[in-house]
């Protein structure tokens, strides 16, 4: 893998590549699994794995929902919101007042 860049270029004594493909991934996530001895670490891994295919985290918006995401994004759209420093000022008077 000419020119990828490894952790031991950056400062770490490994030199596994920073950047895996998906086979590569896979295949060192097994060999990982495999040399687990922590019940607990499996069940963790399991916990993430099932997150990704459960379909319970899909957010289902009522249409007054949908209408409100809507308008939002119509508001970002026009450059009608306040930046993170912005709204933490105007939090800031908010509280001053009560």
């Amino acid at each position: 893998m000419a020119g990828l860049l490894t952790k031991s270029q950056n400062g770490n004594s490994n030199t596994e590549p920073l950047f895996l493909g998906m086979g590569d991934l896979k295949e060192k996530l097994i060999k990982k699994i495999l040399e687990t001895t922590d019940p607990e670490v499996l069940k963790e891994m399991l916990k993430i794995l099932d997150n990704q295919f459960d379909d319970k985290n899909i957010y289902q918006l009522t249409d007054d929902q949908k209408s409100v995401v809507n308008e939002a994004q119509e508001q970002i759209a026009k450059g009608e919101y306040l930046n993170n420093n912005e709204a933490n000022q105007e939090i800031e008077k908010w509280l001053r007042k009560k």
